[in-house]
């Protein structure tokens, strides 16, 4: 069987650094190991070379993880102090985050950028590369 592929809208790794992120979608997953609850964003790049393309950020319900959600929900909203949230309210909102390469327990390269922190929006916040060592 032959087949032709079309490749014209894929697109490139997403460098090492801070992108302004607009968070447009979520899901609720569970974690295949643990079937632990976590909610996977998703986030899309603002301005940059890499505009429009996804970062993935997990960030468990419960347990020593879920400081990740609560630190994350205040970034862009300062005023949540815990508990239960409306997620369809946090779609369309801004901030940004700092991505770092990320491999596989093999030691092979993950293609999807791990976040390393979060923070809050600004306009004048540009996309800054981290040095490659």
């Amino acid at each position: 069987m032959k087949i032709d592929p079309d490749y014209s809208e894929t697109v490139g790794r997403i460098p090492c650094g801070s992108y302004p992120v607009q968070v447009v979608d979520y899901e609720e997953k569970a974690a295949k190991a643990t079937g632990n609850r976590y909610i996977s964003w998703i986030l899309s790049i603002l301005g940059a070379e890499c505009e429009g393309q996804h970062i993935y950020y997990n960030t468990p319900i419960k347990g020593r993880g879920a400081n990740l959600l609560k630190q994350f929900l205040q970034t862009i909203d300062p005023s949540y102090d815990g508990g239960p949230f409306d997620a369809d309210s946090f779609l369309d909102r801004e901030l940004v985050v700092t991505v770092v390469d990320k491999k596989f327990p093999d030691g092979t390269p993950n293609p999807f950028p791990q976040v390393i922190s979060v923070g809050p929006y600004s306009q004048t916040v540009e996309k800054s590369v981290a040095p490659t060592a």
